[in-house]
């Protein structure tokens, strides 16, 4: 009788189980009928300033698709290397002698420069924040400015 009583039990399991697996199979058929194919959506990659993504229309993006395409590649910049000295730091871009400007060492008093890991200010708009300074050059190519 105890086996018989487990049996039954499992086969309502089983049972409940495939009933659920059933409608869940209906349903994805009924919502593959709603749904469009992926192949007729056309995808367009835009870039909206962060101060207007909350009042821009869609529409008026689409319409106007050459104001929105991807911002111009910047320059890249040339490496830098620090040469510690006392009783300031001197910076020299590492490029052949003859291509290099009159004016290509620069030279800092050490108490103005700001270490890697030292927290710096920044703005923009009315937002002011802290941020680490080698995050800086991120936080410029985004809008923000240092204080």
């Amino acid at each position: 009788m105890h086996e018989i009583l487990i049996g039954i039990v499992i086969l309502a399991i089983v049972g409940a189980q495939g009933y659920v697996a059933y409608t869940t199979w209906k349903k994805i058929d009924f919502y593959k009928e709603i749904i469009p194919q992926s192949t007729s959506f056309e995808t367009v990659k835009v870039y909206i300033r962060e101060s207007q993504i909350k009042d821009i229309k869609a529409e008026y993006i689409l319409s106007n698709l050459k104001k929105f395409k991807a911002p111009k590649a910047t320059a890249p910049e040339p490496e830098v290397t620090v040469i510690l000295s006392e009783p300031a730091k001197e910076v020299v871009m590492d490029a052949p002698i003859d291509s290099l400007p009159a004016q290509s060492v620069i030279t800092w008093p050490e108490e103005t420069l700001p270490g890697y890991e030292d927290l710096i200010w920044i703005a923009k708009d009315n937002e002011e924040k802290k941020i680490k300074y080698k995050l800086l050059r991120s936080y410029e190519q985004a809008g923000w400015s240092k204080i």
